[in-house]
Order: C-alpha cells, then sequence, then structure tokens
C-alpha cells in the first residue's frame, strides 16, 4: 500500500505540471477545493501505511482500510463536481470508483495468498462487488443515453456504439465473465482467471472513463489524446519505483521477522 501510495503522489504532481505547486497545499490549502481532500488522503493514508509497517496492532490496520476508502472517495468527488466533463459528472462516480477499488483488492489479494481458507470469503466479495459494478454500468448507461445531456450521450455513445466500443464491451464482457467464474469455478485456477479478468476490466474502466469524459471539450468538438513519450515514461517509471519500493521493502520485512 505504502509504495503504490508514493508512486500515485508522484504520478499526481506529473499531473499538474508544476511538482512546486504542493507547497500551496500545505502553506494555503483552500479546504474547499476536492483536490485538496484529495491531497490530504493520499497523504493521510501513505502516513498510516508507514506507520502499521513498522507499528502494526489491528487499530492501525483498521485505520488504514478507512483512509484508503476516503482516498478512493475523495478521487471519485474530484471527478464528479466537474460539471464540464461529461460522465464524470455523476453522483454514481464516487461509488462506483469504491467498488472497483474492492475488486481491485479482492482479486489481487486472491492472486497473491495462498490461505485457502481466505479465498472463498474473497471471492464472495469479489462476486457481490462484480455484479455491483454491472449494475452501475447499465444504470449510467441508461440515464446518459436517454435522459443525460447531449455531451453525456455523445460520451456514452463513444463507448457503446462508437470508436471506443470495443475497449467498452471489452471492459463489460470481461467482468461478466470474471463474474461466472467467481460463481462456478471448482478449482483454483479458474478462480485465478476470474481475478486477473476483474483486474482488467477495472483498468480498462479507468480508461474508458478518461479517454470518453475528456472526448468532447468546451467548444463541444470531438477532440483525439495520443499520450507523449514523456508522459508514457513518467508513468512507466512511476510503476516501476511501486515495485521497487514494495520489494525493498518486502526485504526489510523479512529480515526484521
Amino acid at each position: 500500500a505504502f509504495a503504490t501510495y508514493v508512486a500515485a503522489g508522484l504520478a499526481i504532481l506529473m499531473d499538474i505540471g508544476h511538482p512546486e505547486r504542493v507547497l500551496s497545499f500545505l502553506g494555503s490549502p483552500q479546504f474547499n477545493s476536492p483536490f485538496v481532500w484529495d491531497f490530504y488522503a493520499l497523504a493521510l493514508a501513505a502516513l498510516v501505511s508507514a506507520v502499521y509497517i513498522v507499528y502494526s496492532p489491528k487499530w492501525i490496520a483498521a485505520l488504514g482500510g478507512i483512509s484508503a476508502v476516503v482516498v478512493v472517495v475523495a478521487e471519485g468527488l474530484l471527478m464528479s463536481v466537474l460539471a464540464a466533463r461529461p460522465l464524470w459528472h455523476s453522483a454514481l462516480t464516487p461509488i462506483i470508483f469504491v467498488v472497483e477499488a474492492a475488486i481491485t483488492a479482492a482479486a489481487i489479494t486472491i492472486l497473491i495468498i495462498q490461505d485457502k481458507d481466505l479465498k472463498p470469503i474473497l471471492a464472495r466479495v469479489l462476486r457481490v462487488a462484480l455484479a455491483a459494478v454491472l449494475v452501475m454500468l447499465f444504470v449510467e448507461a441508461v440515464t446518459e443515453l436517454w435522459g443525460g445531456t447531449a455531451e453525456g450521450r455523445e460520451a456514452m455513445a463513444l463507448l457503446v456504439s462508437g470508436p471506443l466500443a470495443g475497449l467498452y464491451w471489452t471492459e463489460v464482457i470481461g467482468f461478466v465473465i470474471a463474474l461466472a467464474l467467481t460463481l462456478f469455478a471448482t478449482s483454483n485456477v479458474a478462480l485465478n482467471i476470474g481475478a486477473i479478468l476483474a483486474v482488467f476490466g477495472v483498468l480498462l474502466a479507468k480508461l474508458n472513463l478518461l479517454v470518453a469524459g475528456k472526448a468532447y471539450g468546451q467548444d463541444g468538438a470531438l477532440s483525439q489524446y495520443t499520450p507523449s513519450v514523456v508522459e508514457i515514461g513518467g508513468v512507466i517509471g512511476v510503476i516501476g519505483l511501486a515495485a521497487l519500493l514494495y520489494y525493498a521493502g518486502q526485504r526489510w520485512v523479512l529480515k526484521q521477522s
């Protein structure tokens, strides 16, 4: 958790373009800004996870879980208040973020743990979260296509039947197959495949939300986005940093024990 929080923080610093502006969050924060909420939630979660590495009573673990949920909610609120962006400006956005986080957490834990008694419990959590996200995807599509703004309908049409349809339906079908595997899996291999598909589906869901949400600019014209070499390198760099921190932390914890 600590490794990924650090990587996420660096990714945010790259995103704002001027990393030195983070000092404003400390010296003169505007607490009516969701971006400030996000900053402090992430900082708190990173601090709690760092403390838990060296001092691990159950109450710190509980606080770590709560702070992780707060980070996800803050991220969802940060996007949902942007009325200029179709698909983001929705009361469902923070809820979907929390459910997708539960999917990712349960799926990754299924893949890495060896406890056979815990896996069925995690499979049930994953099953419920997958069913919930499929229902919310359906509700979101229906409300945007038949009752949303013109920009929202156009953005959702990009996902359902437009240039992004391949990615969108891969996401949906992946979630459906993952749900089926968690319901009817008779082997550990099948459950692991379902977990992998679930994580892959969440990654596609984030990509689809971001791309479709930014597809139409303020002038209503359809825009295209291609990541630069610097952006691709930055993402690879923060992922590599997270892996390095995790590996170093794991070795340190094993050495201490």
